[in-house]
């Protein structure tokens, strides 16, 4: 968040995203009803076929953010950053297996490899979202225009994107320059 006299307050920032991933999660879980909210067993369950969840955020007609993530069932994760995000270039990381499987059960219990594959609105300037996921082998993705899909596509999108906010990545990224 920022002052008035336009400073970045780091603290407040990061407070307010860990709120509202709380909330995110809580309202999520209302909207699925209570009779799919996992049980403890099945949220540390690692049989739910789940083996990759990504994200691709695509660009619009002003700062969208352009960026790819991919986390696995083993909590190693691929980031690619391109325009209008803090990390630029290629990165990866590891995030707990824990909250891997976490987000692999709600994926499952909000019904995401049911839903359409396609939610379109068709405003060309505003950004589409890719999501996908691996499951028992089958891959599944989900594009969504100008926010166009459920609620529940939503939540998973910002599940994914708190999700690579708490990577512990291994180094500085590499940008194209760099590799060469």
């Amino acid at each position: 968040m920022r002052t008035p006299d336009g400073v970045t307050n780091v603290h407040v920032s990061s407070a307010m995203k860990t709120l509202t991933s709380a909330v995110l999660i809580v309202a999520s879980l209302i909207a699925l009803g209570c009779e799919n909210i996992a049980t403890s067993d099945r949220v540390f369950s690692t049989d739910h076929g789940v083996t990759e969840i990504g994200i691709t955020r695509g660009g619009c007609l002003g700062p969208c953010p352009i960026y790819s993530f991919t986390a696995k069932s083993d909590g190693t994760v691929r980031y690619k950053g391109l325009m209008y995000v803090e990390r630029k270039g290629e990165s990866t990381g590891t995030v707990p297996v824990g909250h891997f499987n976490l987000l692999a059960q709600f994926i499952i219990d909000s019904g995401y490899m049911d839903l359409d594959d396609r939610y379109w609105r068709g405003i060309t300037d505003a950004p589409t979202t890719n999501t996908f996921v691996v499951m028992n082998g089958k891959r599944k993705t989900v594009s969504n225009n100008a926010i166009a899909g459920p609620t529940k596509l939503w939540a998973i999108e910002e599940l994914i994107d708190d999700m690579m906010a708490k990577t512990k990545w291994d180094s500085s990224p590499q940008t194209s320059d760099e590799k060469q």
